[in-house]
């Protein structure tokens, strides 16, 4: 008795081949565009943590300073600009006047005759800081603070963080 078997040998065709190929290609850019979000998130939210711990320093900073200033010096303070300049009168002569000012993207604190200080990270770029006296009758004077905070490099511009940052500040009431 003798079985017959049948042997086929199926190849594949170049066709079938670039189907799968085609099917590959559209899996592994899928997974790119994927991957490159999530790197692309990474960053985002590391520029963003650096961006609003700076603005915290910063601000903690002139705020604290507000609010141990006797007086402000309007005469060579420079307000409503985007480069602003606060000159603040305090008690100790050491530290009077202390100023604060934006200069190339970096905000400086200088007390006194002393050097000053750098207030601002350069990671961090602050486009904009601005003051603002603000006096009302039978209150102690204000200082509104603004500012537009940004990385200070970027390799897309689509990527690039943009924090606003505004405070108010009273200066003490003797």
């Amino acid at each position: 008795m003798f079985i017959l078997v049948r042997i086929t040998t199926k190849a594949t065709t170049l066709i079938e081949i670039l189907f799968y190929f085609a099917i590959l290609g559209i899996v592994l850019s899928a997974a790119m565009t994927f991957a490159f979000q999530i790197i692309f998130a990474g960053s985002r939210s590391a520029d963003n943590n650096e961006i609003q711990s700076n603005a915290n320093v910063v601000f903690y900073q002139i705020e604290k300073t507000i609010r141990m200033a006797e007086a402000v010096d309007s005469s060579n303070s420079i307000f409503n600009s985007d480069e602003g300049y606060l000159v603040l009168l305090m008690k100790d002569p050491l530290l009077s006047p202390t100023q604060f000012y934006l200069e190339e993207g970096i905000v400086w604190e200088r007390s006194g005759a002393s050097n000053p200080i750098q207030l601002s990270d350069p990671r961090v770029y602050f486009d904009r800081l601005s003051f603002q006296h603000v006096t009302y009758p039978k209150n102690p004077d204000q200082i509104r603070i603004n500012a537009r905070i940004s990385t200070a490099s970027q390799i897309r511009e689509e990527l690039m963080q943009v924090v606003t940052r505004q405070s108010a500040i009273s200066l003490r009431s003797f």
